[in-house]
C-alpha cells in the first residue's frame, strides 16, 4: 500500500493541534495501518522539537534583551553621577603646579590673637600678633589668589555715626580686599545665601570677586559656620573669627596662621572645593571626585616642619554628609585627641552642649560628654573647661557643667574643673548686640593641640560646616629659645584660666553675668557661635 507523507507544518504543535483536531481511531484498523501510526507520531515528536528549540532562542533572546537594557541604565546613572560630583575647579594660572608630590612641608606657624581693648594681659609672654594683623599679612603675602569661607560678612559698620572707631580695622581689611583687583588677584567667597544682597558682598562683586550664595539648609540641616583662608594655596587661616568688624575689636579670638605650607594649603584647598560646587545643589553628592579626597587624616597624617619641629598635622571637618573619603570627621578628630591625653586636656571654647535640634526637638547628644567622662574616670585625666559667659549664654549648658563635676565628686575623685570667661563690656561696646565674648575654640592636651571653627554645641557637628586642625608634636629635643605650638597654646589657656576675668563655676550658683538673663529656649549654635 503506498503511504503518503504529509508535508511537516511549521507551526507550533499546540497550534496544530487545534487546527487538526483528535483523529478518530478506527475500531478495526488495517493491518497496513501501523506505517501511518509511526509517521503521525514521529511528525509530532519532531514539531514538539522544534517548538520547544524556538522558545528556548526566544527566551535566551529575550534575557540578552534584558542584560542589555541593565548595562545601559548603569552606564547612563553612572555618567549621571559622574557628572554631578563636586570636582575641583582650574584656577588657570601657576598654582596648578602644585601636587600632592611636590608641595612644601617645612612651614612658618604663629597664634594669632584679637584682645578687645581694655582687657588687661598680665603675661606679655603670651602675646601674639594681632588677628588684623595677621590677616593684613596674609593680603600682602598674595600673588595669584584669595580664598575666605566665613558664615558671616560685616566688616563694615552700617551706621557710621555710630562706634565709628570700633569698626575702624574691619573697614581696614574690606579696603584691602577691594585692592585685590588692582593686583591682579582673584577672590572667592562662598556665604550662606541668607546673607543674598548684602552690601558688602555686593560691592566686593562689583570689585571682581565671585561670590556664590549656598543655601546649605537642603543640603546639611543647618549652615555654612566655617571660617578659614587659603591664600595661593600655600599659606592658611584657620580660626574663630568672622569676617567681622566686631571680631577685630570687641570680641575675643584665636586662630593659627602658616606661611609657606603648601601640602597643608593644597588640602585645606579641597575642602574650600566642595563649598565652593553646592551653589545649585539641594542634596550632597552621592560621589566624590578623587581631587577631593583627603591628604590628611588622624590615620595617615601629614609630616610637617612647623617652625622647625617636627609634627603630624591633619584636617578635619563636619558634618559628616561633606567628608569625601580621606577626609577625617570633625567629631572623631575630637575623641581621638581626648582618649590621647594621659596627663590633661584643657577645653577653650565659648559654649559646651551635647544636644542636637531637630525640627524645634532636641535630642540628647552625648559623644564628646562620654569621651570627657572616660578620660575622667578610668584614665585619671585632668579636665578644665573654660567657656564663656555673655548674654547670649543658653543657660541648660550650666546644668551639663554641674554634672561634670558633680561626676567627680566622692568616691571617684577625679579631677574636673570649670570656669566661665566674662568680659566687661565697654560704654561703647554696650549698645552693640552680640559683642564682648570670649570666642576662643581649641583644646590642648599633653599629646596634642586641636583648633577648630567650631563650638562644643552637637548642631555644630552634626548639621554645621566646620573645619578643625589637629597637630601632634612628636617627642624631640627642644630648641630652648622657641616653643611649639602645643606649648604656646598651653601657655595662652593658662594665662586666660588665671585671668581675672575667669571666675570659677559653683554648682547650683548662676554666674553675676547671667543674673539678669531669662531662659533661653534656643541653644547658642544658632546665634553667634
Amino acid at each position: 500500500m503506498e503511504v503518503k507523507h504529509d508535508r511537516l507544518s511549521e507551526e507550533p504543535y499546540d497550534q496544530m493541534k487545534v487546527k487538526m483536531g483528535p483523529r478518530e481511531t478506527p475500531q478495526n484498523p488495517a493491518r497496513g495501518a501501523s506505517p501511518n501510526l509511526y509517521s503521525t507520531a514521529k511528525k509530532k515528536d519532531y514539531t514538539v522539537s522544534v517548538y520547544l528549540n524556538n522558545r528556548g532562542k526566544s527566551e535566551h533572546s529575550q534575557q540578552k534583551c534584558i542584560v542589555g537594557f541593565a548595562l545601559v541604565c548603569c552606564f547612563a546613572i553612572s555618567v549621571a553621577l559622574i557628572f554631578s560630583a563636586v570636582d575641583i575647579p582650574g584656577s588657570g594660572n601657576d598654582m596648578e603646579d602644585i601636587t600632592e608630590d611636590n608641595c612644601n612641608r617645612n612651614c612658618r606657624v604663629q597664634l594669632v590673637e584679637n584682645i578687645p581693648d581694655g582687657l588687661d594681659s598680665t603675661d606679655n609672654k603670651t602675646k601674639h600678633i594681632s588677628l588684623f594683623q595677621g590677616w593684613t599679612e596674609l593680603l600682602d603675602a598674595a600673588l595669584h589668589s584669595v580664598d575666605i569661607v566665613s558664615s558671616k560678612w560685616a566688616l563694615k559698620n552700617g551706621d557710621l555715626d555710630q562706634n565709628h572707631s570700633l569698626s575702624h580695622w574691619g573697614e581696614k581689611i574690606f579696603e584691602k580686599l577691594q585692592d585685590l583687583k588692582t593686583r591682579n588677584i582673584g577672590l572667592r567667597i562662598p556665604i550662606n545665601k541668607f546673607q543674598f544682597g548684602s552690601q558688602e558682598t555686593t560691592n566686593l562683586k562689583v570689585n571682581g570677586a565671585l561670590v556664590k550664595y549656598i543655601n546649605m539648609t537642603p543640603i546639611i540641616g543647618g549652615e555654612l559656620r566655617s571660617s578659614f583662608w587659603v591664600v595661593d594655596r600655600k599659606h592658611i587661616y584657620i580660626g574663630s573669627a568672622h569676617m567681622d568688624w566686631r571680631s577685630l575689636s570687641q570680641m575675643k579670638e584665636l586662630g593659627i596662621i602658616m606661611y609657606n605650607c603648601s601640602c597643608l594649603g593644597l588640602d585645606l584647598h579641597k575642602i574650600f572645593s566642595v563649598y565652593w560646587q553646592l551653589e545649585y545643589r539641594d542634596s550632597p553628592p552621592e560621589i566624590w571626585s578623587k581631587k577631593l579626597f583627603g591628604i590628611s587624616s588622624m590615620h595617615s597624617p601629614l609630616k610637617l616642619q612647623l617652625n622647625g619641629f617636627e609634627a603630624d598635622v591633619y584636617l578635619a571637618t563636619s558634618p559628616e554628609h561633606l567628608c569625601p573619603s580621606g577626609r577625617t570627621k570633625d567629631i572623631d578628630a575630637v575623641l581621638r585627641v581626648i582618649a590621647n591625653a594621659q596627663k590633661f586636656i584643657d577645653v577653650a571654647v565659648m559654649d559646651f552642649l551635647p544636644l542636637v535640634n531637630r525640627s524645634n526637638a532636641q535630642r540628647y547628644w552625648p559623644l564628646i560628654d562620654n569621651g570627657l567622662r572616660e578620660a575622667l574616670f578610668l584614665r585619671r585625666v585632668r579636665v578644665r573647661m573654660l567657656v564663656s559667659c555673655w548674654k547670649g549664654t543658653y543657660l541648660p549648658m550650666l546644668n551639663f557643667l554641674w554634672s561634670l563635676k558633680m561626676f567627680c565628686s566622692e568616691p571617684i575623685n577625679c579631677s574636673f574643673e570649670v570656669k566661665y570667661y566674662g568680659i566687661p563690656a565697654s560704654e561703647g561696646a554696650k549698645k552693640v548686640p552680640f559683642s564682648s565674648v570670649n570666642r576662643n575654640k581649641y583644646m590642648v592636651t599633653d599629646k596634642a593641640a586641636y583648633i577648630s571653627t567650631s563650638d562644643w554645641v552637637g548642631d555644630n557637628f552634626v548639621k554645621n560646616t566646620g573645619v578643625s586642625l589637629v597637630i601632634e608634636h612628636k617627642q624631640s629635643r627642644r630648641r630652648l629659645s622657641k616653643a611649639t605650638v602645643l606649648e604656646e597654646l598651653k601657655a595662652v589657656f593658662e594665662r586666660d584660666w588665671n585671668s581675672k576675668y575667669a571666675q570659677n563655676l559653683e554648682i547650683n550658683i548662676f554666674p553675676e553675668c547671667l543674673e539678669l538673663q531669662t531662659y533661653q529656649r534656643k541653644p547658642p549654635s544658632f546665634n553667634l557661635g
